[in-house]
């Protein structure tokens, strides 16, 4: 079953196509202190939790000349595992290190192929911290419409 994105957020998926240089990724981080988790455990807790988002599974389904606004439509290849990266952080792993590897993950578009959503965990930040950093296309949580996207607080809820 496809569902028609909204006006608004067809809009958003329109101004990256009209303009290259245009990036419609919002994303969140969280500095954490202590062990960083593993693979296994990241992937485990946040999967429970993304597939609690309207979409999070489905990918942008284009109408052939632009007749109609994209649908979304299920990825059937969805894995969570093939959404989550873990990166370290230039040694000595400061803040600013942090924030210029945000900068650069965040530069990137997100691939219309798959579901509009990454989960990177940074590790090497110096006194023992950790990162995650949850980045999605603005079509999929804009938060205007917070009926539909009311379980995105979950991501960070341990």
């Amino acid at each position: 079953m496809s569902d028609k994105l909204t006006p608004l957020d067809a809009a958003f998926l329109e101004v990256e196509d009209s303009d290259r240089h245009a990036n419609l990724s919002i994303g969140a981080v969280v500095v954490a202190e202590g062990p960083t988790p593993t693979d296994d455990d990241l992937i485990e807790r946040l999967s429970t939790r993304i597939r609690s988002l309207p979409h999070a599974a489905d990918r942008i389904h284009a109408i052939p000349l632009d007749l109609a606004a994209p649908t979304w439509v299920p990825d059937p290849n969805f894995d969570p595992a093939r959404h989550f990266t873990r990166i370290g952080v230039p040694s000595p792993g400061r803040m600013h290190d942090l924030t210029d590897t945000v900068a650069w993950i965040m530069s990137e578009r997100l691939d219309r192929d798959r579901p509009l959503w990454q989960c990177w965990l940074i590790e090497g930040l110096e006194d023992c911290r950790w990162a995650i950093l949850v980045k999605a296309h603005h079509s999929l949580m804009d938060g205007v419409n917070s009926r539909d996207r009311r379980n995105t607080g979950d991501l960070f809820r341990c």
